[in-house]
């Protein structure tokens, strides 16, 4: 008998490292940002069946002025799995293009 993976529910996970880890990660993906930091990160209601979501807020200093922008992180489903197979970099391409057409309510990929 093999033996079984606990499930880590989000209420469990390590926010705090989680923060430290997207700080670092964003750093160089925001262009010119000066004085990162990660904050607010939240489990919105309603939502993680399918993969773990997360809110957070990003702030940092480009060209001497203050910027603020919210974030959605997604993050691959442990052992639990409601579906079988999991296509991440499909669900992105469909998101870019519902939000490219603008018609969808959907966040910018």
């Amino acid at each position: 008998m093999s033996a079984q993976r606990e499930f880590i529910p989000p209420s469990r996970r390590d926010l705090d490292g989680i923060r430290e880890r997207l700080t670092q990660w964003l750093k160089p993906r925001i262009g010119g940002a000066g004085d990162l930091t990660v904050t607010d990160l939240t489990y919105p209601s309603g939502a993680g069946l399918s993969n773990e979501t997360i809110l957070f807020e990003a702030c940092w200093i480009e060209s001497g002025e203050p910027r603020q922008q919210g974030f959605v992180l997604r993050l691959r489903p442990g052992p639990y799995r409601v579906y079988m197979e999991l296509d991440f970099h499909a669900q992105f391409q469909l998101q870019q293009r519902l939000f490219a057409w603008g018609k969808v309510p959907v966040t910018e990929a």
